[in-house]
């Protein structure tokens, strides 16, 4: 909230801690124009018409989008900076760089005001979406994966998402994946094993990934998936898929799952009962170790989710 409100002061916008910054805030009769009805309804006009799917999100702004409209899908950095960047066109064009002093502009300040305050009431409207989107059942696991931490079997702290390049292994989400039965699916995580192939001899085994999820058991709950490969993965020699559940009082490691996959043109469904873990707080981890090769190990998880 205090980015947005920054954003919108012409003189950070340009880049200036001074030059009247003070002056133009005292200025500004904020409390006055929200107990004013038409601006509260204007306001909530911008928050109605921002709150949309934008199906081209902007990959890059510049000085000149100041006048696209924001959607609730954009990136939380990308509203701040559309704000800033409406506040630097003011900057520019309203007061002409101050180069003839201070003067406070009215209607550009209520204006920019106005955006800001919509700019605000968006981002808590996008917080709380996603707050409901990673914590209400079921718990959808590949949404959850940004918040996950991710290793190999080395212990190397993995980035996420990851880089299908990366030899020491990678988590990604595949949109729209085509899978080893030959069907599109959506919701996919994709969790490559350490590429021990390409490691010095002693390390040459074991090559693993996983990935660990900190939350609270519902009550009644059962992990659910189906497990394969992505199309293509011809000249994998399988993988291990195992599931844990890690307790801290007393440290106790339950193991869930362990299970055999191969490129068999066939995904398989998975379903755990974790009735007896209901409202434990812990470590849920996913993993998959590769067998003596890592070559196309392209191990992937359908719809990863905890429900009822």
């Amino acid at each position: 909230m205090h980015a947005i409100q920054d954003a919108s002061v012409p003189h950070h916008a340009a880049g200036y801690l001074g030059n009247w910054h003070g002056k133009y805030e005292s200025d500004l009769r904020v409390e006055e124009w929200l107990n004013d009805p038409r601006f509260r309804n204007e306001v909530r006009d911008l928050v109605n018409q921002w709150n949309r799917v934008d199906t081209s999100p902007p990959q890059i702004l510049r000085q000149d989008d100041w006048d696209l409209t924001p959607a609730i899908n954009w990136r939380i950095d990308y509203l701040v900076t559309w704000v800033a960047l409406n506040a630097y066109y003011a900057y520019a064009t309203v007061y002409n760089h101050f180069r003839n002093g201070y003067k406070l502009d009215e209607n550009s300040a209520k204006e920019l005001v106005k955006k800001a305050t919509a700019m605000s009431v968006l981002v808590r409207i996008k917080a709380l979406d996603e707050y409901q989107r990673l914590h209400r059942l079921p718990i959808d696991l590949v949404a959850r994966s940004v918040l996950a931490e991710w290793y190999n079997d080395l212990r190397e702290r993995l980035p996420f998402p990851g880089r299908d390049t990366d030899r020491r292994g990678f988590a990604l989400i595949r949109h729209s994946a085509t899978l080893q039965d030959g069907r599109q699916y959506n919701n996919v995580l994709e969790t490559h094993p350490r590429w021990h192939d390409c490691y010095s001899e002693e390390l040459k085994r074991g090559g693993a990934i996983y990935g660990l999820y900190e939350l609270t058991i519902p009550n009644n709950a059962r992990f659910t998936a189906k497990i394969g490969f992505l199309s293509g993965a011809r000249n994998t020699d399988g993988v291990r898929f195992e599931v844990f559940w890690y307790i801290q009082n007393p440290p106790t490691r339950f193991r869930l799952l362990k299970t055999r996959k191969e490129y068999d043109g066939r995904l398989r469904d998975i379903s755990i009962d974790l009735r007896r873990f209901s409202g434990q707080y812990g470590k849920l981890c996913i993993k998959v170790l590769a067998d003596k090769s890592s070559g196309q190990d392209w191990a992937v998880w359908v719809n990863p989710q905890i429900t009822q």
